[in-house]
C-alpha cells in the first residue's frame, strides 16, 4: 500500500532503515555525505546499503559543505538528488540531478527558489500559528517538506494546515547490527497507510 503523502527519510546509515522505509514506499532515502558530520557515510557503506535497496530514490545530504566537496562527491556517489543548507551551492552546481534545500523556518526570507525541487523546512520548536500560515503561503508555489513538528497524532492536521507537499523524517542508529527499534518513525509511516486517511 502506498503512503498518502510524499516522504523523505533523512540520515539513513544502516540497511535495516533503508529496507524498512523502502518497503513502506517512502519516496526518498537521504544519506549524510557531509564529511565534517558525525553521521557521514562513506562510499563503501553507501554502496552496501543502496545495493540492497530498491523502490526509493537516493539523496546526498551535504549540509554546509562547499561546492567543490559536493562536486567531487557527485563523481563517486550514485544519487538522484543533492541536498544542501546553502542555496548558493545548489544554484551554482552544474548537475542534472534534482536539488533539495534544507532551511530553518527562521531563515526563510528569500522565496526565489527557482530550480529547487523540494524545500525542507525545519524548526527547533513546534511551528507557531504564524509559521504555519507562512508555510501554507510558500506551499502554493513550492514543494515544501516539513522537517520537524510531525507526529503520528498530528500528521493529518499539520499537512492540511500547511498545505505541505510532504514530510522529512530522520532515521536512527541500529541498536545492534540487524536490530532496530523504529518507534516514532514507524508510527508515522503506519499512520500514513490508513486507508481512510484524508
Amino acid at each position: 500500500m502506498a503512503l498518502k503523502t510524499f516522504v523523505k527519510i533523512n540520515s539513513v546509515n544502516n540497511l535495516s532503515d533503508a529496507r524498512y522505509c523502502a518497503g513502506m514506499h517512502v519516496d526518498l532515502l537521504g544519506f549524510d555525505l557531509d564529511m565534517a558530520s558525525k553521521s557521514y557515510i562513506d562510499l563503501e557503506n553507501f554502496e552496501a546499503i543502496t545495493g540492497w535497496t530498491s523502490g526509493a530514490q537516493f539523496v546526498g545530504e551535504f549540509g554546509a559543505s562547499k561546492q567543490e566537496s559536493v562536486s567531487d562527491a557527485l563523481t563517486e556517489y550514485e544519487i538522484d538528488y543533492v541536498e544542501s543548507n546553502d542555496i548558493s551551492v545548489l544554484t551554482s552546481l552544474k548537475t542534472s540531478k534534482g536539488k533539495i534545500l534544507n532551511i530553518s523556518i527562521d531563515a526563510v526570507d528569500d522565496t526565489n527558489w527557482a530550480g529547487i525541487d523540494y524545500i525542507i523546512i525545519m524548526s527547533t520548536k513546534d511551528f507557531t500559528s504564524e509559521q504555519i500560515a507562512k508555510i501554507k503561503e510558500l506551499s502554493i508555489k513550492n514543494k515544501i517538506l516539513l522537517g520537524s513538528g510531525v507526529t503520528a497524532d498530528n500528521i493529518e492536521s499539520i499537512l492540511v494546515a500547511t498545505g505541505a507537499h510532504g514530510i522529512a523524517l530522520t532515521a536512527g542508529d541500529e541498536i545492534r547490527p540487524g536490530y532496530k527499534d523504529y518507534d516514532e518513525l514507524a508510527d508515522i509511516l503506519e499512520a500514513l497507510e490508513v486507508e481512510d486517511w484524508v
